[in-house]
């Protein structure tokens, strides 16, 4: 399995939220970035905490999308 290099991860994060154009969940995410569920989480609760994303918390879990500027 390849070690992916967590810039380039964050990056391609950001890429399919501004594509999808919608709140994510952290298995969308995942599965399209090809990255466990758990590194998924991590990335991107860390990135919703540096204020690079947005975390909405639903009955569910979490679902990320773009900070509105």
């Amino acid at each position: 399995m390849e070690r992916k290099n967590i810039e380039e991860v964050e990056g391609k994060a950001i890429e399919l939220l501004q594509k999808e154009k919608m709140p994510l969940s952290i298995g969308y995410v995942a599965y399209h970035l090809g990255i466990t569920w758990q590194t998924a989480r991590g990335l991107l609760l860390k990135m919703a905490l540096l204020q690079k994303i947005k975390a909405q918390p639903t009955s569910k879990g979490f679902m990320f999308c773009l900070i509105d500027n």
